[in-house]
């Protein structure tokens, strides 16, 4: 029964990644409307129960069921409602990364933004996957029910001794969020706005999909800076703070990357990489 609940709290978290985006945009571009990333996936609804012609395509819906497989797969292992490890928890998410870009399909001839989001999502990939392994030998351990049994017998990880530990879990985990945000294509209101016109049906496909990876991520990053089991016990409370600072994170550090010019999108990724690096190098010495 439990298991069933990891694809929606996914999901909850990856809009709320989506709704402070929004708002770095607001405040940073005076950009009107931050809401309409939640809100016009209801309409996008609606226009699909109303009409045929809404459907998406066949490899949009295919991309988005696998977005939503690894997601809810990566999010199941993270809550301790699934059995699992980082070797499966990795291949999963990248599942879901790869499922999202499907929904947003490139341009013929390969221009548009959605082929620079694969592009950078390229670029972002070893950043993301340096980073992740950090976090994991911060704990010296690949399952993921060790590193929350650890954390509830000794306390959360952000907070537990050595120091050089505790800054290269923090280094890791803030490149995971902010990489993991690059992963993923950006919103389809964006996506619209730059002249690629979405039919109803791939438009909430393809936030789902976002959602979902996004949200993954975020509850993968709580288990490691304060990893606890999803159940009643009070040490719950805690987990899921950091899955929602995890997701606000990953949200307004997307935004704020996003506004970078393209073309420094490769020296994004190298100066992430070179962080990850020194995150690993950090955890290993404490």
């Amino acid at each position: 029964m439990k298991a069933a609940l990891a694809l929606p709290v996914a999901l909850a978290l990856g809009a709320f990644a989506d709704l402070a985006a929004g708002i770095v945009r607001r405040v940073v571009l005076g950009e009107r409307g931050w809401w309409r990333g939640i809100t016009e996936r209801w309409i996008d609804l609606r226009r699909l129960l109303r009409s045929g012609r809404a459907r998406p395509a066949a490899v949009e819906a295919a991309g988005a069921g696998a977005a939503l497989a690894g997601a809810g797969f990566a999010a199941g292992t993270a809550l301790g409602v699934l059995p699992g490890s980082m070797a499966l928890a990795y291949p999963a998410l990248a599942l879901a990364a790869i499922g999202a870009h499907l929904t947003a399909p490139i341009r013929r001839g390969g221009e548009g933004p959605a082929a620079r989001a694969r592009l950078q999502a390229a670029l972002a990939e070893p950043a993301f996957a340096v980073a992740l392994a950090a976090m994991a030998l911060r704990w010296r351990a690949l399952d993921l029910e060790a590193v929350r049994g650890t954390q509830t017998v000794l306390g959360p990880g952000i907070a537990l001794a050595p120091a050089l530990a505790v800054l290269g879990l923090a280094l890791g985990a803030v490149i995971v969020l902010v990489m993991g945000a690059i992963r993923v294509p950006p919103e389809p209101t964006t996506l619209r706005r730059r002249g690629q016109a979405r039919r109803a049906g791939a438009s909430l496909l393809a936030a789902l999909a976002r959602w979902a990876a996004t949200g993954a991520t975020s509850v993968l990053v709580a288990v490691f800076v304060a990893g606890h089991r999803l159940d009643p016990s009070p040490g719950v409370i805690r987990f899921a703070a950091a899955a929602a600072a995890a997701a606000l994170l990953l949200g307004a550090g997307g935004a704020v990357t996003r506004m970078l010019a393209p073309r420094r999108a490769p020296v994004l990724a190298g100066v992430a990489l070179v962080l990850a690096a020194a995150a690993v190098a950090l955890v290993v010495t404490a």
